[in-house]
């Protein structure tokens, strides 16, 4: 529409509709200070297991949506060797693997793993932590919207 980009010849970034955005989150353990919704909320505080893999938290979207994309920002000391699985929970409670992340990872990374095409009906998101080097910990997910 002509509000949202006037010149048709000009590339404009529209914004990118998060659906984990200060929704419900829940997870296998947590710090005190350090809360699952933090991981959620879009402030860049993190949310940490306080422990060490096998770690898992889960986002609960509100209803079924239709998921696109993901980043996830890393908190993690020290660097190292990780091992990372993002499951979708449809409507009817199976899941499905959108990623399978291995690699060396570190403080502040983004991970932006590359889904073949939108995952229709995903009522959460669950991140499983199977391996790294220190507490587990998140310092935001973001499921993004398809467009």
């Amino acid at each position: 529409a002509p509000v949202n980009q006037p010149d048709a010849c000009v590339e404009t970034d529209q914004p990118v509709y998060n659906l984990a955005l200060g929704r419900p989150a829940t997870a296998s353990s947590s710090g005190a200070r350090t809360p699952p919704g933090q991981a959620v909320d879009g402030s860049g505080a993190m949310w940490s297991a306080a422990a060490t893999a096998p770690q898992w938290i889960e986002i609960d979207l509100g209803g079924p949506q239709t998921v696109g994309s993901l980043r996830l920002v890393v908190a993690q000391y020290p660097p190292g060797e990780t091992h990372h699985q993002v499951w979708a929970v449809l409507e009817d409670g199976s899941t499905t693997l959108l990623a399978d992340l291995r690699g060396y990872t570190m403080q502040g990374q983004a991970l932006e793993p590359v889904l073949a095409e939108p995952v229709p009906g995903v009522r959460a998101i669950r991140v499983e932590t199977l391996q790294s080097p220190s507490w587990v910990a998140w310092r935001e997910i973001e499921v993004r919207a398809a467009e």
